[in-house]
């Protein structure tokens, strides 16, 4: 199955991106994917969320292993398989890609079907407006960049 996820961001309006994946993707390849299209440093440190229906967050994914609690219920990108945290349409993730500035895409799917014949996937099926610049670590954060979704800022998860 492909899986179609819809990415917004909470500082450029118009900013939307869609990806079709593979359902037997990893985090790490849906990562490196949003890093590539929107032309940012894939080394940077980044996580996923997986949020409810109102994007509170549950459970993060992390680029690698930071905590030294072997009992965390963090998991890391590489081994998390989409189709094992992500199978239903709505599902709700977000993706903190400036991980010390706190800001990230809101990321939903849309869309469960049949991979096409000849396609290769991942692919950008839409690219619509500028995408929010990514800072680099030492970097300061301006207030001509707010933060994205301040809404779902919560200290205990970070």
């Amino acid at each position: 199955m492909i899986y179609k996820f819809r990415i917004i961001s909470g500082e450029e309006e118009d900013f939307i991106r869609e990806i079709e994946i593979s359902e037997n993707a990893t985090f790490l390849d849906l990562h490196q994917f949003v890093q590539e299209v929107c032309n940012y440093d894939a080394m940077q440190l980044a996580s996923f969320f997986l949020c409810d229906e109102n994007w509170e967050k549950e459970r993060e994914i992390t680029l690698f292993n930071m905590q030294e609690d072997e009992n965390s219920d963090k998991l890391e990108m590489a081994s998390a398989m989409l189709k094992e945290h992500t199978h239903e349409l709505k599902q709700k993730l977000i993706y903190v890609f400036d991980f010390f500035s706190e800001r990230g895409f809101f990321i939903e799917m849309v869309e469960i079907s049949e991979a096409i014949t000849g396609i290769s996937y991942p692919l950008c099926a839409t690219s619509i407006g500028n995408t929010p610049q990514q800072l680099m670590i030492g970097e300061e954060f301006t207030e001509d960049l707010p933060l994205a979704g301040n809404e779902w800022e919560d200290d205990d998860d970070m």
